[in-house]
């Protein structure tokens, strides 16, 4: 549910630490909010979402110290919700693990499978959060070093190939070896 500017509300407030352990308001949508300040009489705290700086969002919200409640917010926010961002993490995590066990497709297509799939699911407003494509071929890769194991370097000698190759690769159709 979105919140416009002025809305009263009257939800509980949950709380999550920060990478450094400070702790981050979280609203029923997910969105995340820093402290700013408390009023004299030490009962309302008002929070600023923590993308205020990087995304120039100026969502607030207020908190009733005495309740644990939020009581208000303040303006929409200016982004998508995390929510939405997990959403799309994770239809990109299966599509991309099922392309690397396939083998043979373009990161073109894999991309465009991951936002036709968003669309048609039961969030399509998460298709927005979808990566770049370029950042989508770098985890391409970094699944294909994980399944195929791959070390990361170039192979030196035939040993160096034969160790990295798959079962299904060492034999040809016939049963033969296939490298010699």
């Amino acid at each position: 549910m979105a919140m416009s500017s002025g809305d009263i509300a009257d939800f509980p407030a949950t709380f999550t630490p920060s990478q450094k352990g400070t702790p981050l308001l979280v609203d029923e949508n997910n969105h995340k909010y820093r402290i700013h300040h408390k009023n004299i009489a030490g009962t309302i705290a008002t929070y600023r979402c923590v993308l205020r700086n990087s995304k120039m969002c100026p969502a607030t919200a207020s908190l009733n110290l005495s309740t644990n409640r939020i009581v208000k917010y303040t303006y929409s926010h200016a982004h998508s919700s995390q929510l939405l961002k997990e959403l799309a993490r994770t239809e990109e995590k299966k599509l991309i693990a099922a392309a690397v066990a396939v083998g043979r497709f373009s990161t073109k297509t894999v991309c465009a499978r991951i936002k036709m799939n968003i669309e048609r699911g039961d969030n399509p407003e998460a298709a927005t959060c979808v990566r770049k494509a370029n950042a989508l071929a770098v985890a391409i890769n970094r699944e294909k070093k994980k399944v195929l194991g791959v070390k990361g370097k170039e192979p030196s000698t035939v040993e160096d190939i034969k160790a990295n190759l798959l079962e299904r690769f060492k034999k040809t159709s016939t049963g033969g070896v296939f490298l010699r």
